[in-house]
């Protein structure tokens, strides 16, 4: 019996589908249609950006190092209530990093 994707992965392709633009609801789907969907929906993301769909992980790492020393500075929960947040936070500072280093090959070129 297949298990039901969990409230994170829901949330998480929620998170995705309004980034894209995507609207409507998911319908009851297991954990394993979750993870597709999601790779789905992240390389759409990766082309709506024009980028290379392979992360970048020392940008990924610098991202999250950024805003961990942010977050824990001011405070913030990262762990429980504001989790969420947290983990949108670092993905759009990696995306911000990436479009600067795009615009920077693009300006040497």
């Amino acid at each position: 019996m297949p298990i039901p994707a969990t409230k994170s992965q829901i949330e998480h392709i929620k998170g995705l589908q309004r980034k894209l633009g995507i609207k409507g609801g998911i319908k009851n789907i297991n954990s394993l249609e979750a993870s597709k969907l999601i790779g789905d929906l992240v390389s759409a993301l990766n082309t709506e950006h024009h980028m290379d769909p392979k992360i970048n992980e020392p940008r990924l790492g610098l991202a999250m190092t950024e805003c961990f020393r942010l977050w824990k500075k001011n405070g913030w929960d990262i762990y429980k209530k504001h989790r969420k947040a947290f983990i949108t936070d670092t993905v759009d500072a990696y995306w911000l990093f990436s479009e600067i280093a795009e615009k920077l090959e693009a300006d040497v070129k």
